[in-house]
């Protein structure tokens, strides 16, 4: 016998409450809050625009439109998303803008419409172009020593040494990181600076949710890499995490579409701070006739 609608209906809550279906809804409202940071200067400027789809939530960044970590599509997978139509008129909003837009599948959730989801983007020439890796841990210790001579300060003010050191490797030089520079100041966000002798060498942000906080932005200035400001910024957003009354703390990372058999730089890193992989979603990009031209500029990420 097939699974009744009550048990898929229970199954859905579990996976929403205690499964993966929390770390993607926790992801929803990392990219909500996100969208929120920046002042209304900026969103007029850059085009930054959120819509609803159904249950689909699209994030746009319009002047960036070659910047596919900020453009992002999320809940292609879920009940009703390709069904109802929900994702053919999400497209139809972010191909008019050329986006170079990034699709997460998840494989295997309860009720979803993965499988729905991939042959409909397929069919439009959406092409697989990579992996989100989902990393969690106990918000236990953090079960190995900061790296001597490298200190982290918390930044609870906005800060152009933090906006700086993240606005490169995220791609947002040209837009003056209005996302990044306001985030120290919002009170879901904790952003912290690591420096050593010669100065500031790294900075990283968690999103504190209730009870499981999210790890988000971690990035090194490019000639400070391997002093190891990265694994300090980790020890120290565990510690921070371990004082709250969350259970788990989680990241959410970029791969290639070798994970889970290769990892990148950042990943392993988590994996050596006790982070256990929790799940690995398919990434989907449209084809390269459907992208702005004129920007004249190559995606950084």
């Amino acid at each position: 016998m097939g699974e009744g609608r009550g048990d898929l209906e229970a199954r859905r809550i579990f996976d929403n409450l205690m499964g993966m279906g929390a770390f993607y809804a926790y992801e929803r409202q990392f990219w909500h809050a996100l969208w929120r940071v920046p002042v209304l200067d900026a969103i007029e400027e850059h085009g930054i625009e959120a819509r609803h789809y159904g249950p689909i939530r699209a994030f746009a960044f319009r002047h960036e439109p070659l910047l596919s970590q900020f453009n992002i599509l999320l809940g292609a997978d879920l009940e009703s998303a390709v069904s109802a139509g929900h994702l053919g008129d999400a497209l139809g909003w972010t191909e008019s803008m050329g986006l170079d837009l990034r699709i997460p599948l998840r494989d295997g959730g309860p009720g979803g419409e993965s499988g729905e989801a991939a042959n409909y983007l397929g069919g439009r020439g959406y092409r697989l172009a990579g992996a989100l890796a989902t990393f969690a841990r106990a918000t236990g210790p953090a079960g190995f020593p900061a790296p001597p001579g490298i200190e982290v300060e918390e930044v609870a003010v906005e800060s152009e040494s933090f906006g700086t050191i993240l606005s490169t490797p995220y791609g947002l030089e040209w837009t003056g990181c209005g996302f990044i520079i306001g985030l120290p100041s919002e009170r879901d966000w904790r952003t912290y600076i690591a420096a050593d002798e010669s100065g500031p060498i790294a900075a990283a942000a968690t999103m504190m949710h209730y009870d499981m906080p999210q790890m988000a932005f971690a990035g090194t200035l490019e000639q400070c890499r391997g002093r190891g400001g990265h694994l300090a910024l980790l020890h120290r957003r565990i510690e921070d995490a371990r004082a709250t009354r969350a259970t788990k703390i989680f990241a959410i990372t970029e791969e290639s579409l070798d994970c889970p058999a290769d990892f990148s730089a950042g990943a392993r890193n988590l994996l050596r701070a006790g982070f256990r992989l929790a799940d690995v979603r398919s990434v989907w990009q449209p084809p390269e006739e459907l992208l702005h031209p004129s920007t004249g500029r190559t995606p950084s990420l």
